[in-house]
């Protein structure tokens, strides 16, 4: 899942950094994607709670998270994401 800002528009360079937690510890690592790297979907509650200027970081992250549903399963529905359009 995706997770954005919800109150600031993207900087002109922005930057997407991802945190992966190691399973059953305590140990969070940082993650540096390819440009290009697919992204899952975004935090269904985002679209919901952003402010107008974080409305930006759709344009940002919306080919990115294309390139990420081939590798969800067919069956995949949730309320916890949302579709960017």
């Amino acid at each position: 899942m995706t997770f954005l800002p919800y109150n600031t528009a993207p900087p002109a360079r922005p930057s997407i950094w991802v945190i992966g937690r190691i399973a059953s510890k305590e140990h969070f690592v940082q993650v540096n994607l390819q440009e290009g790297s697919p992204l899952p979907p975004v935090y269904a509650l985002w679209r919901s709670h952003r402010s107008e200027e974080a409305r930006e970081w759709e344009g940002v992250v919306a080919d990115r998270i294309r390139l990420f549903q081939p590798f969800l399963p067919e069956s995949h529905t949730t309320g916890d994401i949302v579709e960017l359009d």
